[in-house]
């Protein structure tokens, strides 16, 4: 597995969370709103100082999905920025089409389709060998802009394709705290941590070059493993392998025919969440059995266990509905998970 590490990990788990704070479009200014992003230059509505992400290059991230994915493989990236992850993919033999709200941001991306749009309200009408969701769009703590990102993921990810995700890692969320480093020849700083519920982390960033300062607020959500798997089963992907070693990155695959609008993928009683919910015998153990075929392909397991795995979570659903999937997941599942 691949790894970003060093002594800049920490800081740039934070920075990548704004990014994807930009996350969105989730939040949209009033006038009596605090800003979200403060500095010179192009601030756009969600906070993010364009001056400062057309400053900052990659760390590994390029390399991480290029290993993950077929040579040449055509790549929808959301919430491209910059280009900062776009261009080496590029270089790298990848054609991409790039995909952001600001127009600012656009203008720097070069050598790749651009298109000027709100990731939610993505309808390209084309399908890509992959699909990538990069800087932690996926921990944004708005349910419905997080459902709605990963429809656009698997409305547009060709049937035997992937979908590239990065996640905060779930150990940063412990960690997390106030630090300094310098990369770049720029001051990146973490101020103001707090933790205002549980699986919340806040913060501000801050970011100084020479005598240009710019500050970013976010709030960012830790998705549990049973939580990353239950999104992902409603926008129609199953987690295929984690792609590094603290889990932030992983590759996802169509599970099924896919939703045609955000609300399709959060409504009805088909995903293994709502199940879950309304009966946790039988829902929460298909969602174990389900996340137990993931750990058997993230560790490189057998193919064929891991999908016994998912079809014993697909036969429980059906059995749920005549009361009988909770007996059937109690009796094969180590220690009666099934019941729990």
């Amino acid at each position: 597995m691949h790894e970003i590490s060093g002594h800049f990990a920490t800081i740039w788990a934070a920075v990548a969370d704004v990014r994807g704070e930009r996350s969105r479009q989730n939040v949209r200014m009033t006038e009596s709103s605090p800003p979200l992003g403060t500095g010179p230059g192009v601030i756009t509505p969600d906070g993010c100082a364009v001056d400062f992400y057309a400053r900052i290059t990659a760390m590994g991230e390029p390399e991480i999905v290029h290993g993950a994915i077929p040579p040449g493989s055509s790549v929808l990236e959301l919430g491209c920025g910059t280009g900062r992850i776009t261009h080496p993919l590029v270089a790298l033999g990848h054609p991409v089409v790039a995909v952001d709200e600001s127009p600012e941001m656009l203008a720097h991306v070069r050598d790749a389709g651009k298109v000027c749009a709100r990731i939610e309200n993505l309808a390209l009408g084309r399908r890509f060998d992959v699909v990538l969701l990069a800087s932690h769009l996926i921990n944004t703590d708005d349910t419905a802009l997080r459902t709605a990102f990963l429809a656009a993921c698997r409305n547009h990810v060709a049937a035997d394709g992937c979908v590239i995700i990065q996640q905060q890692a779930p150990g940063w969320f412990a960690s997390a705290a106030d630090a300094e480093q310098v990369r770049d020849g720029m001051i990146f700083r973490v101020r103001n941590v707090s933790r205002p519920a549980p699986d919340l982390v806040s913060a501000t960033m801050e970011y100084v070059d020479g005598d240009r300062v710019w500050t970013h607020a976010f709030t960012a959500r830790r998705l549990d493993d049973a939580d990353l798997l239950a999104v992902l089963d409603r926008a129609g992907l199953r987690l295929d392998r984690y792609l590094t070693d603290d889990r932030g990155w992983l590759r996802a695959t169509p599970a099924r025919p896919g939703p045609t609008r955000p609300d399709q993928a959060s409504s009805g009683s088909q995903g293994l969440a709502a199940l879950a919910a309304e009966g946790p015998a039988a829902g929460g153990g298909a969602v174990h059995a389900l996340y137990l075929a993931g750990v058997v392909r993230a560790l490189g397991g057998g193919v064929g266990t891991a999908l016994a795995l998912e079809c014993l979570a697909e036969l429980a659903l059906g059995l749920f509905q005549v009361g009988l999937g909770g007996c059937l997941l109690g009796g094969v599942l180590p220690g009666g998970l099934g019941g729990r």
